[in-house]
């Protein structure tokens, strides 16, 4: 029974995945490695045994520590791709030459700088 529910888990995060892509939430290369991780996770529900097969290649005793590898591998590689679409936002802004500037307001209208980024003040 609990197969079944984890295969349902599966499809409706594949479905949620797809739904982004259709809106365009997510363009397709950041989406590939979403739909990779969900395909694994499908794989794996579907077939078990597998799971086993590659914990004993990989060296683990048990397959649950291959399972908090694998995990903590792909989060690894979510997070690397998350911090190359940041950076690459950060250049875009920079050669924009868009600044940042944060004012308090003093009643009448007038308002002191606090601080600025982007190079202007």
């Amino acid at each position: 029974m609990q197969k079944y529910f984890i295969i349902l888990g599966v499809i409706l995060f594949l479905c949620i995945v797809i739904f982004f892509l259709k809106k365009k939430a997510l363009s397709l290369k950041y989406t590939l490695l979403w739909l990779f991780l969900t395909f694994f996770m499908l794989i794996i529900s579907i077939f078990p045994d597998i799971l086993s097969v590659i914990s004993k290649f990989l060296g683990f005793e048990l397959p649950s520590n291959a399972v908090f590898t694998l995990l903590f591998g792909f989060t690894i590689i979510i997070l690397m791709q998350l911090t190359s679409i940041v950076l690459r936002e950060k250049g875009g802004s920079k050669k924009e030459g868009v600044g940042c500037r944060w004012v308090v307001g003093r009643g009448g209208g007038g308002g002191e700088q606090l601080s600025s980024c982007g190079g202007k003040s």
